[in-house]
């Protein structure tokens, strides 16, 4: 039933993520990068926003997460999370925000980056 929210921090293990990220040439270094990334076995520490749609009603995730890959010594990665599966356990505050409304727009100036701002 929650319909916003914001998670200040969530912390824990995930057996396969699902990051924003790629190893091929891009032609523009500022527009946003669209392909995924997939770790296995990583330590997590995120945060971010979830608001619902409002054409859809589906919930839209903004999370960004680091991981580390502790069994490649502790190698890290930063960057905007798809999906996950949780492998154990993950501690996370969602707190509710029940006003103002918050809403994620698509920017035009911004290639069309949906950005989180505030509705009626």
């Amino acid at each position: 039933g929650i319909q916003q929210a914001y998670v200040p921090m969530f912390v824990g293990g995930l057996a396969v993520a699902d990051i924003v990220g790629t190893c091929s040439p891009v032609d523009d270094i500022k527009a946003p990068v669209w392909d995924t990334t997939r770790l296995h076995q990583v330590e997590a520490l995120g945060g971010g926003t979830v608001v619902i749609d409002r054409d859809t009603g589906n919930l839209k995730e903004h999370i960004h997460v680091s991981v580390g890959r502790k069994h490649q010594g502790a190698v890290g990665y930063t960057s905007h999370l798809l999906g996950a599966t949780v492998q154990f356990v993950i501690e996370m505050t969602l707190v509710e925000v029940l006003a103002p409304r918050m809403d994620r727009m698509p920017d035009a100036d911004l290639y069309g980056v949906p950005l989180l701002g505030w509705g009626e």
